[in-house]
């Protein structure tokens, strides 16, 4: 949830059943964190399910830093 009040990077995930999303961001004590979740819809509110989410390695964070996730980030549906 943490990532969520930032501004994550967000990607569709190719998974082949399922409509995936993954979510890169921080947290608000700064761990960055890699969260795979399906955006659900229930009662006309978007709800997301976590499917897995870890902190991310340095090569990681460093791949992420480097890029501007504020101008690839997709708010989730």
């Amino acid at each position: 949830e943490e990532i969520f009040a930032g501004v994550p990077a967000v990607m569709a995930d190719p998974h082949p059943r399922d409509p995936r999303m993954r979510a890169i961001g921080k947290t608000r004590s700064g761990r960055y964190v890699f969260l795979v979740f399906m955006p659900r819809t229930v009662h006309g509110r978007t709800l997301i399910r976590p499917i897995s989410a870890r902190y991310m390695h340095k090569k990681e964070i460093a791949r992420y830093e480097s890029s501007s996730p504020q101008e690839d980030a997709v708010p989730p549906e």
